[in-house]
């Protein structure tokens, strides 16, 4: 392809490393920018009836789902409610080191327009536009949200992980994140200064975190090097405590039976996870309207999960018909 003058069809790496830890794990190798990696007895087909199919999301699941149907040979529509594309796979390339994400996401985006999907931003689906349109399949890849609960919002300044990274909230200089799960750890790497110079200028960040681990979900080698960066950065890490309460500039935690109060607290991150958006699925099942629903939309995961999904989603496509669908 690069011979071809092609390189815009060349997939590119992303440097997560799913591929080492699907085979470290003892499982067939996999990859998640090409989720036909493992499924080559599953290549996809072009199509023998043309299909007019609805996509509701542009995140990565979104736009796999809505490249590989219209390679199929059927006509896709993708539906946007915000103004731009690439979902979660957007925020995830602000943190340091994971700037190769914003690859992925180009690359997904102009692989669904060479393939001729017709992309809708600020469009937001409904049942009725969906009826009005008549599609003959829906693929909601209609991600997630962030969790907020209601303990933290006593806080003076209360944010989410994922508008912090976005850069469309600004966070004090003594900063506490609530979860140290992936997100909350990345947010304290991308928050916090590249050298732990003690200035009384310098951002503090603090992670707390029920576990008595952080960022277990990620098993890869980047794990142990994001946080050995963050340790050397100064952000403290609490693990195996349990926030108990959050009231203006005061964070109070329980470990080991003590209950530790943190004050002038100017900013609390929360960062305690997702939860999906899939109520559009759920209406559209009433309605008798079938819809394939993948990515976030099922569950809170990893973009391996979404990318995956909406490859089988249009592999059941090729071979179903309407009426199975």
């Amino acid at each position: 392809r690069r011979k071809e003058g092609r390189e815009e069809e060349i997939i590119p790496c992303i440097g997560c490393l799913y591929c080492l830890q699907s085979i470290n794990s003892d499982n067939p190798i996999r990859c998640t920018m090409n989720p036909t990696v493992g499924h080559e007895l599953e290549e996809l087909r072009e199509a023998e009836d043309e299909k007019n199919i609805l996509v509701i999301g542009g995140g990565p699941a979104g736009l796999t789902a809505a490249a590989y149907a219209a390679e199929m040979g059927h006509r896709v529509d993708l539906m946007e409610r915000s103004g731009r594309l690439g979902g979660q796979m957007y925020l995830a390339a602000f943190p340091p080191a994971k700037q190769e994400l914003a690859q992925g996401s180009k690359y997904m985006i102009e692989r669904a327009r060479r393939g001729g999907v017709n992309i809708l931003l600020n469009t937001e689906a409904d049942v009725s536009l969906v009826k009005e349109k008549g599609y003959d399949a829906v693929i909601a890849a209609t991600g997630g949200e962030p969790i907020i609960p209601d303990f933290l919002k006593g806080a003076n300044h209360l944010v989410s992980a994922w508008d912090v990274l976005e850069g469309k909230v600004k966070c004090g200089m003594n900063t506490v994140i609530i979860g140290g799960g992936l997100v909350g750890v990345e947010t304290s790497d991308f928050l916090t200064g590249p050298t732990n110079d003690l200035s009384p200028n310098s951002r503090k960040t603090v992670i707390i975190e029920m576990d008595t681990v952080i960022a277990r979900e990620e098993k890869t080698s980047f794990r142990p090097l994001m946080i050995e960066r963050i340790l050397n950065k100064g952000v403290k890490v609490i693990t195996g405590a349990r926030v108990i309460s959050v009231s203006g500039d005061k964070v109070s935690y329980e470990m080991n039976g003590t209950i530790v109060e943190l004050s002038k607290v100017d900013t609390v991150v929360s960062a305690v996870g997702g939860r999906s958006v899939n109520s559009i699925a759920d209406e559209l099942k009433a309605q008798g309207i079938r819809c394939i629903t993948v990515g976030d939309a099922n569950r809170a995961r990893n973009i391996h999960s979404g990318t995956e999904e909406a490859f089988n989603a249009v592999n059941l496509l090729a071979r179903a018909g309407r009426e199975e669908i």
